[in-house]
């Protein structure tokens, strides 16, 4: 028996009509298929088109406004530097002033500015994306350079002159500069007449003629080295400051310090007195330079300014 391989296609109405038949061939119906499953590949086809074009439209549309809004963002950061340039300058002239103020070497101007020689670097990220960018770009990379430069530059020179300003504190607090107690100056550092012996001798020191009982103040920070009695100096303290000073106080009523104790200045060290030999109440106050005596009188209400720091004890 025959098999029928014909597509038949039944077509029914509520008409009178009833129902129709249509048979198509094989080939026909190939053919059909065909035509349906290329129309809908081409209608995906279009359709994934369509939407992918208007994806990369929208994605497009937001690295266009993301790349305006980057371009933007760098010149706010322009300015902001622009700004801190500006708050930078005025460190630099604090910077000058103090260096004025204590007499430190000032930096040349031209050292100031950073300048650097050469074909300058150039950041390609943006340079075929878009020229404004890529030119806003490295002029904002240019100017973080300097900035990083210049504010490394001011960093140094200030801590150098803090490390002078803290040596010179230091020297200054170990260096005699006040008067160790009130009065007159009776007898002054040189060679004088002996009162007792009527002979020429070098009196090592300056004689402060004060009440009995009248406090005696520390020179300068240091170290209690000493505390005796002397026939000629009476009861006496000798204190070590460093950086080469010392100072020595004789005929004392009191002394209120111990052997080996730190002392600042303007401690109290101990009371105005009569002891040992004296014609009356006083202070025999000495300053000492790496053992030498040196006069008393140019250590009176010393100002700090008179310190002098060696380059050793900065670098």
């Amino acid at each position: 028996m025959a098999i029928d391989k014909n597509l038949h296609v039944l077509i029914t109405s509520g008409s009178s009509a009833g129902v129709k038949e249509f048979q198509l061939s094989k080939a026909v119906t190939r053919i059909l298929l065909t035509v349906v499953v290329l129309f809908v590949l081409a209608s995906g086809a279009m359709a994934y088109l369509y939407f992918s074009r208007e994806f990369n439209r929208q994605k497009l549309n937001n690295l266009e406004l993301a790349n305006k809004q980057l371009h933007e963002n760098m010149k706010i950061l322009i300015s902001h530097i622009d700004t801190l340039q500006s708050d930078l300058e005025e460190l630099e002239e604090t910077d000058k002033a103090v260096r004025k103020l204590e007499n430190l070497k000032a930096i040349d101007e031209d050292v100031r500015k950073m300048g650097i020689g050469g074909k300058q670097f150039l950041d390609s990220t943006f340079y075929n994306y878009n020229r404004e960018v890529f030119s806003t770009h490295n002029s904002l990379l240019k100017k973080i350079d300097l900035f990083e430069r210049r504010l490394k530059f001011e960093a140094s020179s200030y801590n150098k002159v803090k490390k002078y300003i803290e040596v010179k504190n230091t020297i200054y607090d170990h260096t005699p500069s006040i008067r160790p107690t009130g009065g007159f100056i009776t007898t002054g550092f040189g060679y004088r007449l002996n009162p007792f012996t009527q002979k020429r001798e070098f009196h090592h020191g300056i004689d402060l003629a004060t009440k009995e009982n009248s406090a005696v103040y520390t020179a300068a920070s240091g170290t209690v080295r000493e505390i005796g009695w002397d026939k000629h100096y009476g009861n006496y303290v000798f204190i070590k400051h460093g950086y080469g000073y010392s100072t020595f106080y004789a005929h004392l009523r009191n002394v209120n310090v111990s052997l080996g104790d730190s002392v600042t200045k303007f401690q109290i060290l101990g009371t105005v007195g009569s002891t040992g030999i004296s014609t009356g109440s006083h202070l025999h106050y000495e300053v000492r330079f790496y053992g030498r005596t040196k006069n008393p009188i140019l250590y009176l209400d010393r100002d700090k300014a008179t310190v002098k720091v060696a380059k050793n004890l900065i670098s």
